[in-house]
Order: structure tokens, then C-alpha cells, then sequence
């Protein structure tokens, strides 16, 4: 199914037109369609990497530090560089 919809391309209309005059692309559409696609994909490439970091510390099955003894140390590196 095929929506319609309008979109303000701003300064980058001259851009868009430039790709198809050289033959980048076939119109403005797929330059903008290629655009949202890659923005997909690298929102994908995101996901999957969160996803796989948090994987990996919920499989670590080490006790976690509390925050109390967690910002004591915090605060005693911090004084050990002064």
C-alpha cells in the first residue's frame, strides 16, 4: 500500500535534484525513500547492538555493588587525584 504524503525538503530539495539529474537516483521520492531506509537500517544496527550489550549483563550473574558502596568509591578515586 502506498501512502502519499508531502515533505519539506528545505535546502536540501537542490541536493535531491542534482542526484537525479546525474542519475543517482530516478526522482526526488527515491532519494528521499533511500534516505529513510538507511536510517532504518542504522536504527536496526542500534537496536541490535543495545540488545546484545544488555544480553551480556544480564547473563553476568555476578552480585551487582550497591549504590552506596559504588559511589564511595567513586568519590574516593576522586579524592585520590587531588
Amino acid at each position: 500500500m502506498s501512502d502519499a504524503i508531502s515533505v519539506t525538503l528545505g535546502k536540501m530539495a537542490d541536493t535531491a535534484r542534482k542526484w537525479v539529474e546525474r542519475g543517482d537516483f530516478g526522482s526526488v521520492d527515491e532519494a528521499v525513500l533511500e534516505g529513510l531506509h538507511m536510517i532504518e537500517q542504522r536504527q536496526q544496527s542500534y537496536l541490535a547492538y543495545l540488545q546484545a550489550e544488555m544480553g551480556e549483563a544480564l547473563d553476568d550473574h555476578r552480585p551487582g555493588t550497591p549504590v552506596t558502596e559504588a559511589f564511595a568509591e567513586i568519590r574516593a578515586r576522586i579524592k585520590a587525584r587531588r
